[in-house]
């Protein structure tokens, strides 16, 4: 800015051009933007940018990308819900390199951003068990950056560390740690571990550039040695997931059971380098909290995951699922169903998406085999006739409708649309099966008979050889069709379970409310067709 000015300083402006414009808020339009700087060092691709962040995002409305050059982007959306979510759960990543975003709502231009600070949740490790409070957790952070104080911003819930959600500046090394003292005098170092944590220099420590990039690489001349780097991947914290408990309430025996929910996470702490930075060599002597003891507190509070509190909805329990940046990690949440008879029971999201996405992968490997199949039948009915007769022809037209069940199955059975998609697919599977089974005893039952009707021009010998092949793909096409039509069956149920939640991800999904009474009449009405019946 201050260059452009001085520049204009040395200019004489013609009439037209010193005749002043003002910009009214009432002009500007109704759009609400995220302004992003992709400190990747690579050539933006505006295609490959569109569809990773559309995965990644999951926006309702969709929303415009206007490239700014110089890396930096603009995400354009119509409502100011998705770009808070959207800033909520940073930090965001694009070809594994930190992407950095700010609401832009202000009149400078684009290229006058200041792109210099993101959230991360930071987790300490090795910290004694009685000082893991909010107050110790806020002074100790205060070392890496500007502890974010709105409420969720910390999390005491995790088995051997807590998290806080810190305002980190990138031009600065990051922090690996800090020494502390403890009341006996005995110096203590804890570490800091950093949840989705994109490439960063290991010889300085900064996500503004990579290794091959850093001033000191250069200066050396490549004379440096990787056992002289001052950093490493340890800084990077394990996927934050909620699978396993780490911290669990045991209530008295008299006491009334209560839901209570705990997060947990299972990561190693690290030793501390040999070289310690400015910053990280400063002691914080702790003192005990008045009431806090080695077994943790009696708060009612639960704690969800990324930090939100856990609102309970006709005695259940939901946590808001957070996306993991890209494919790498994703972060569950655990409905809490209360049973009047079989007390508290623990669902977890994260099996049943794994096994949603396994099971998609084979009902798609199988949908693939059953279109080969199909195609090599209609195949070799045409080596026996090219131009069939009327029996061959609605032998090749019931292998074209196998194919084409399992070209929409792979789009119906994966879906959470319309339940009459999912039942037409079933039927169009039991009746495709049923006639592909009928088809191959014929075949190998009446070979010559089939031939005949057939009129082939293939010599009898080799006609029966090629039509036995034919029936022996019907075979496997037959069982493959039940086969699809269970796999089928648990994708329905898997989209019916699973949730459409950008905590965490990654499937398009419906998430009922009544998880544990599904028996019930009015959530039976919501399940596929055929299981109905």
């Amino acid at each position: 800015m201050e260059d452009l000015a001085e520049k204009w300083s040395h200019l004489t402006l013609s009439e037209r051009e010193n005749t002043g414009f003002v910009l009214k808020k009432d002009q500007q339009a109704g759009e609400f933007i995220i302004a992003g700087q992709f400190l990747t060092p690579r050539f933006l691709n505006m295609e490959i940018l569109a569809r990773t962040f559309k995965q990644l995002w999951r926006s309702a409305n969709g929303f415009r990308i206007r490239n700014q050059k110089e890396n930096r982007v603009l995400f354009i959306f119509d409502n100011v819900g998705e770009v808070d979510r959207i800033l909520k759960n940073q930090p965001w990543s694009f070809d594994k390199h930190l992407v950095m975003l700010q609401k832009y709502n202000s009149d400078i231009p684009v290229r006058e951003l200041v792109f210099q600070k993101t959230l991360f949740w930071v987790q300490v490790h090795d910290i004694p068990v009685r000082f893991m409070t909010r107050k110790i957790a806020e002074e100790i952070y205060d070392t890496i950056g500007e502890v974010q104080k709105s409420t969720g911003a910390v999390d005491e819930e995790g088995g051997h560390f807590i998290r806080v959600r810190v305002l980190i500046d990138i031009s600065l090394p990051l922090c690996r740690g800090r020494l502390i003292t403890a009341e006996n005098g005995k110096k203590i170092w804890i570490s800091f571990k950093y949840e989705r944590l994109p490439n960063f220099c290991f010889w300085c420590g900064r996500l503004n550039h990579s290794d091959k990039n850093c001033e000191l690489w250069i200066e050396s001349k490549g004379t440096f040695t990787p056992d002289q780097q001052q950093f490493n991947s340890n800084l990077r914290a394990a996927p934050y997931t909620s699978v396993e408990k780490d911290v669990i309430y045991v209530p008295g025996f008299y006491e009334r059971e209560k839901p209570r929910a705990r997060t947990e996470f299972h990561d190693v702490p690290t030793q501390p380098s040999s070289s310690v930075r400015a910053g990280e060599g400063v002691s914080v002597v702790m003192q005990p909290v008045e009431g806090m003891t080695e077994g943790g507190d009696d708060g009612e509070a639960l704690t969800a995951i990324d930090g939100e509190t856990l609102q309970a909805v006709d005695g259940i329990k939901e946590g808001e699922a957070q996306e993991i940046n890209g494919v790498e990690f994703i972060e569950n949440s655990a409905e809490f169903v209360k049973n009047p008879q079989m007390g508290m029971h623990t669902i977890t999201m994260g099996s049943v998406t794994d096994s949603h996405y396994h099971t998609h992968k084979v009902f798609l490997f199988c949908n693939y085999i059953l279109l080969g199949a199909a195609s090599s039948c209609i195949f070799l009915t045409l080596s026996l006739r090219l131009f069939p007769s009327i029996c061959g022809f609605f032998l090749i037209l019931l292998h074209i409708f196998t194919i084409a069940g399992a070209v929409s199955g792979c789009a119906a059975a994966g879906s959470s649309g319309p339940s009459r998609w999912y039942a037409a697919h079933m039927v169009a599977t039991v009746l495709t099966a049923i006639f592909q089974g009928s088809v191959s005893v014929l075949i190998f039952t009446r070979t010559g008979d089939f031939l005949g009707q057939l009129k082939s021009y293939v010599r009898e010998d080799d006609g029966a050889v090629i039509l036995k092949l034919a029936g022996g793909l019907c075979v496997l096409i037959f069982c493959l069709e039940w086969v699809v039509l269970t796999l089928a069956f648990f994708l329905k149920y898997y989209a019916y379970v699973e949730s459409d939640n950008v905590g965490a991800n990654s499937y398009a999904m419906r998430k009922s409310s009544k998880v544990g009474v599904v028996g019930q009449e009015e959530d039976l009405k919501n399940w596929p067709w055929p299981f109905q019946v």
